[in-house]
């Protein structure tokens, strides 16, 4: 399904993709969001009545259809595969964004700025990245990675190697405890 033009109205889940698309300058044209980006983000101005997902997985497709939004944008962790599925019959296009991958995020703010017709404000965003990204490669040239402990919002809960938080780490010179772990349990003898 391709978009016949800018997205005026879009379901955006995830807070990551909420943040980018408000600062790109297209935040007023998300009319539903997840649970996680209501709480999250108070800032947004978003409402109980906006909510169409309590998870990535959790989608409410009736309440999507209801919208009628131009596009629905889902990071790669999401069912989209599902919603791609269950979006078709009311021809609503999904569009995969991930905006939490560090690896990612610079196609990503590209892409959120073709999809909304605002490819200034996404350069705006990439320019701003690209100088912090410079000045932390200035900053961090002789200084020795340390090792750090990433825990999530839930308790004892860490990322691993192939995941955005990962790369966050990797990207403020850091080096990640867990960085030979598999994440699968050891068998026990």
């Amino acid at each position: 399904m391709v978009l016949p033009g800018p997205a005026q109205t879009a379901v955006v889940v995830n807070s990551y993709s909420n943040e980018f698309v408000r600062a790109i300058g297209a935040g007023d044209r998300v009319v539903g969001v997840d649970r996680a980006s209501l709480d999250r983000l108070p800032y947004l101005d978003l409402s109980e009545d906006q909510v169409i997902a309590e998870g990535l997985d959790q989608l409410n497709y009736e309440a999507i259809a209801k919208m009628r939004p131009d596009v629905v944008i889902l990071p790669r962790n999401a069912v989209w595969q599902e919603a791609l599925e269950q979006l078709s019959a009311f021809d609503i296009p999904v569009v995969i964004a991930t905006a939490w991958d560090t690896e990612v995020v610079d196609a990503t703010l590209t892409l959120l700025g073709q999809v909304f017709g605002v490819e200034d404000g996404a350069q705006a965003v990439l320019d701003f990245r690209a100088e912090i990204a410079e000045l932390l490669e200035e900053r961090l040239v002789d200084v020795e990675p340390v090792p750090m402990y990433f825990e999530t919002v839930e308790p004892y809960l860490t990322t691993l190697p192939g995941s955005g938080f990962h790369a966050m780490i990797e990207a403020a010179g850091g080096t990640n405890i867990f960085d030979d772990a598999s994440g699968e349990t050891p068998r026990r003898s």
